[in-house]
């Protein structure tokens, strides 16, 4: 406990180092809107922001009172953006997981409030950290969802950071969300894994339908790590409410492509984490680099720092998860244009990452308007939030980025910020307690900008 009362107040005082701007009244004038709706952008429009909703979008004479206005001529108005799935959390010597201490975890939230990702979600991590950074100060904070401990079998994946169950026991349940105050849970079907690792147990349908039951009962949605079509139709069947990957160890069926869009099951798409193997399988000397170890766990830039390339190198599960990202691109594509929802999650804990995201669902050949809705809306649809996030609209909550390019024209526009509105608050971006502060964040933008060939 008193670790914990340190560690709040450490934040209650970087929150009084920054800006001591509050919300209040805004109007954004004359600025193109893409709203993350899908619809095409709409020029010339006003939004006024009261407090911390929006309270209306009109045109250039739109009445906006005393509100303060901030001038959107030339530059893009998008929402704010969500990665709704990361994991705030390393991987220690032992090749255990374990959750990042505050410190590290508030800089990696200034990150990716500074990128422009106003929203994240933790899907499965181990208590202590994730349910004091949930609180955190929306000024140098994005907004944080938690899963908290996932639900796993005894033997299955993930079982270091999660709780094993045999039964939906109510009593195990309950103290889950009273411990842990998830604001959604997480379950993993997956008895298949990464290449190179053994197989695991998996939990069944009929236990998997049980925990939906007793979660949905409590107001939580519920969604399911998967890997393969079987895993994904399983959690299907059992009720769950998306999908934190797409199918990625395999190429889908067009049958699971029509009942994915049927069924509207959002998906996170995690091209990110299959996209970093990649590039340091093909480009080895970027692991000495450290513009190229921000996704890498602990465990792993400790290997690299001992001159133990050759043995990461030849990791099975590096090489075989680099060969699904094709796949995974294909499988993601093929959902959307049947009509299903695809949200932006990366599996990893960086702004730079997130951004890495969007720009690997443009190679796949998503148009523009279809990323920015992928990290936008239909992420906040994923994460259940759709009503007061994800796009712009009266009512709600003020999350905004604002563009100084056209993000239509070049998906890298969306790196390119000259405001984020958090909350209805105008975001101090040097201010932030970002690690290295602006030289991280250029470093992040220079790592979007690697060779992918």
């Amino acid at each position: 406990m008193n670790r914990k009362r340190k560690w709040i107040g450490a934040l209650a005082m970087l929150s009084q180092a920054c800006s001591p701007a509050l919300a209040g009244r805004y109007a954004i004038r004359d600025v193109t809107m893409i709203d993350g709706t899908g619809r095409p952008a709409v020029r010339h429009r006003t939004i006024l922001i009261d407090n911390d909703h929006i309270a209306a979008v009109g045109g250039p004479r739109l009445p906006i009172g005393k509100a303060k206005v901030i001038d959107g001529r030339g530059k893009y108005l998008i929402p704010g953006m969500i990665d709704a799935h990361i994991h705030l959390r390393d991987t220690g010597p032992d090749g255990k997981k374990h959750s990042m201490d505050v410190a590290t975890a508030q800089a990696a939230l200034a990150g990716f409030l500074a990128l422009g990702f106003t929203t994240v979600a933790d899907l499965g991590n181990l208590p202590g950290t994730v349910q004091i950074m949930r609180n955190a100060d929306p000024r140098i904070s994005a907004r944080l969802l938690i899963a908290g401990r996932l639900f796993t079998s005894p033997g299955g994946r993930n079982a270091d950071i999660g709780i094993a169950l045999t039964s939906a026991d109510p009593a195990v349940l309950a103290r889950h969300r009273l411990e842990e105050h998830p604001d959604l849970i997480k379950m993993v079907e997956d008895n298949g894994g990464f290449g190179g690792q053994s197989t695991a147990t998996a939990l069944s349908t009929e236990l998997l339908r049980a925990i939906v039951e007793e979660s949905h009962r409590h107001g939580l949605r519920v969604v399911v790590h998967v890997a393969r079509e079987t895993d994904a139709r399983n959690a299907i069947a059992a009720g769950a409410d998306g999908l934190a990957h797409p199918v990625w160890a395999e190429a889908e069926s067009e049958d699971f492509v029509q009942l994915m869009a049927r069924r509207r099951i959002p998906f996170a798409t995690t091209l990110a984490v299959a996209d970093q193997y990649g590039r340091l399988m093909r480009h080895p000397e970027y692991l000495d680099r450290p513009d190229y170890l921000l996704v890498l766990s602990e465990a792993e830039r400790n290997r690299i720092r001992a001159g133990q390339r050759a043995q990461f190198l030849r990791q099975p599960v590096a090489a075989w998860r680099e060969q699904t990202l094709p796949t995974e691109m294909r499988n993601v594509v093929r959902i959307v244009r049947a009509g299903g929802i695809a949200a932006l999650g990366t599996d990893l804990v960086s702004g730079a990452s997130s951004h890495r995201e969007m720009q690997l669902l443009r190679q796949a050949g998503l148009s523009p308007l279809e990323v920015i809705r992928i990290a936008t809306l239909n992420a906040a649809v994923f994460l259940g939030r759709d009503r007061d996030l994800g796009s712009i609209a009266p009512g709600k909550i003020a999350d905004l980025v604002l563009l100084n390019r056209d993000p239509m024209a070049d998906i890298d526009a969306t790196e390119d910020i000259a405001m984020v509105m958090h909350d209805g608050l105008v975001v101090d971006r040097a201010a932030l307690p970002v690690a290295g502060s602006k030289e991280l964040l250029r470093r992040d933008l220079r790592a979007n900008q690697a060779v992918n060939s």
